[in-house]
């Protein structure tokens, strides 16, 4: 990731709908030329690309609707993780949304998969799943607002190198993630020290 004030070049797969679609936007609004992954683009998600590609237009920002069939992410962050790429300017920021976020209601839904495929999951997880969903909604807070995670995704790209976080947690309702997440990092963290590896170790990572 380039270090200077420009906008990056940003590919964001699972584009068509939800967090993906808002990430799209929000890294596109911050300056950014975006390329939104999404599948069918000729078919069932025909309206969801039509929908980014003509906000981009009406703001004036660089967003591109491509059909990924297969990514290859290749750039890997080999044997110690994401630490041992730092000091070659490759950074790693993940957002950590929680479980219990509401459903984005300000962008485009992809359309439901065929009907076959539908009945043989609700056939399959019924008596799992139940009244998942609602058990799942009554946790959620009355202001809690997806757009914070399109937001918190947008936010690590105009950071400079070295002070990007590695976990960012949207988790209104305290699930634990955040917890859990800090014990690893913190275990992550002694293991390099007690290697002589804390060069490595930035004081804007979680590591």
């Amino acid at each position: 990731m380039r270090d200077d004030e420009t906008g990056k070049v940003v590919l964001v797969t699972g584009a068509s709908s939800g967090i993906g679609a808002l990430s799209v936007r929000a890294l596109a609004l911050a300056g950014h030329t975006v390329y939104a992954g999404i599948r069918q683009i000729a078919t069932r998600s025909a309206s969801a690309a039509a929908d980014l590609t003509r906000s981009g237009t009406d703001h004036r920002v660089g967003v591109h609707a491509v059909e990924l069939d297969v990514v290859v992410h290749n750039a890997g962050h080999m044997v110690l993780g994401a630490a041992e790429v730092l000091p070659f300017g490759i950074g790693t920021a993940i957002v950590v949304p929680g479980a219990s976020l509401p459903a984005p209601t300000t962008s485009p839904t992809q359309a439901p998969p065929p009907t076959s495929t539908a009945e043989a999951y609700d056939q399959r997880h019924r008596s799992l799943m139940g009244d998942l969903g609602k058990r799942l909604a009554a946790l959620i807070p009355s202001d809690a607002d997806v757009t914070a995670v399109a937001e918190a995704v947008a936010r690590p790209a105009a950071m400079k190198h070295g002070t990007r976080p590695l976990r960012t947690h949207i988790d209104p309702d305290r699930g634990g993630s955040e917890v859990v997440c800090a014990v690893a990092d913190r275990l992550r963290a002694d293991f390099f020290r007690r290697i002589g590896l804390d060069s490595l170790l930035t004081a804007g990572s979680s590591l």
